[in-house]
């Protein structure tokens, strides 16, 4: 996409659900005021770790903190924080489903014994069951709005079962590697029937739509009831986890007796060029079939982030660059590069993973296109 496409102060494209560019900016710039977030330290979070531990004086006997562990770059960064940075007693959590590449489980295997960490493996069966229906019927009619299903049964995981694994080991704190920069609200908005105008009623309607151009979606309603209940879900845990509200006190965001923090959104500053040193002194590999470091540890997510770009004209990187624009991280004059994921890595998880021709998606996208 010629530059002249984009905003000029962010680089987002003029594709953005809801963005309008004129007179040298977007809206998204022009209402931006870059937040004053007073990060609350090193010695908060340490002293909000204990207060936590204080509560139960039947925990875990050798474990302070949980870690989220997906092998990815910012949960390997984390898990060197909380042991090296924090000396705490961590122990890594790691969510282990069908579209893991295998060197995802060689960093995870690799940092965790570098890091003197043990490694809790659990199951999640929703995210094979649902991926397979999603996938299947996206492809029969692809569009950005159904996009939005392919990580169904991921978010389920995440929110219950990990949880309820946290409480079967006694371990009442988790830490979640989400920062600032993660924040977007682009694949909920290209669901709404009007992204200008984004609502709850807009989300409905916008994914009855969806629904209606695609039938085959209604061949499995027991994984469409699912969707709708894990959604709903993640709209609860927002509030416990305290992203909706980031002063929320620490005792009323416990679910199951676990609180989840997030050193890198209320505490400290998430920082790219850190990130990256710390996995280099730990031999963290970037995969062979994956270009952006931050998606390398999910078929799924590679494949999702791809036909983001393919219909839209940008993913999560262009949006996470954005926000680093904003907030000053990067600047126009090295903005960084924007990776893209080979074709034929496309092409191989799909015939592989769910029998899909990549040819015949292709001829479909053009197809609707040009509708």
């Amino acid at each position: 996409m010629n530059t002249t496409d984009c905003c000029p102060k962010c680089l987002l494209p003029a594709t953005y659900p809801g963005i309008r560019i004129e007179n040298g900016s977007c809206n998204f710039c022009k209402s931006f005021v870059k937040p004053e977030i007073d990060y609350l330290g090193e010695e908060q979070l340490k002293k909000d770790v204990e207060e936590i531990l204080a509560q139960y004086p039947d925990r875990n006997p050798d474990y302070d903190v949980a870690v989220g562990f997906s092998g990815g770059m910012d949960s390997t960064w984390l898990l060197w924080y909380a042991t090296q940075k924090l000396n705490l007693r961590a122990v890594a959590f790691t969510m282990r489903h069908k579209y893991m590449p295998a060197h995802t489980m060689d960093n995870i295997k690799n940092v965790a014994k570098l890091l003197g960490v043990d490694v809790i493996f659990f199951d999640n069966p929703y995210l094979k069951e649902n991926a397979e229906h999603f996938v299947k019927t996206w492809a029969a009619h692809p569009t950005a709005a159904g996009l939005i299903g392919f990580c169904s049964g991921c978010r389920y995981g995440l929110s219950e079962i990990l949880y309820q694994e946290l409480a079967k080991h006694k371990i009442h704190i988790l830490f979640s590697g989400f920062n600032q920069y993660e924040d977007t609200n682009y694949r909920v908005d290209s669901v709404m029937l009007n992204p200008n105008k984004p609502s709850k009623m807009g989300l409905v309607l916008g994914y009855g739509k969806e629904i209606a151009t695609n039938p085959r979606y209604l061949t499995a309603p027991g994984r469409l009831a699912f969707q709708f209940k894990e959604f709903a879900g993640d709209k609860k845990f927002a509030k416990v986890r305290g992203l909706e509200n980031r002063d929320l006190p620490i005792d009323e965001r416990s679910y199951l007796g676990v609180t989840e923090l997030y050193p890198f959104y209320n505490y400290i500053n998430w920082n790219k060029k850190e990130a990256l040193s710390v996995l280099k002194e730990l031999g963290w590999q970037k995969g062979p079939d994956a270009n952006q470091a931050w998606r390398s540890d999910c078929e799924l997510g590679l494949i999702r982030q791809y036909y983001y770009r393919r219909i839209l004209g940008f993913n999560d990187q262009e949006v996470k660059r954005a926000h680093m624009l904003r907030n000053k991280q990067i600047t126009l004059d090295d903005p960084g590069t924007i990776e893209e994921t080979d074709v034929e890595v496309i092409r191989r998880i799909l015939k592989e993973s769910f029998d899909l021709d990549f040819n015949e998606i292709e001829e479909r996208i053009k197809r609707i296109n040009k509708e």
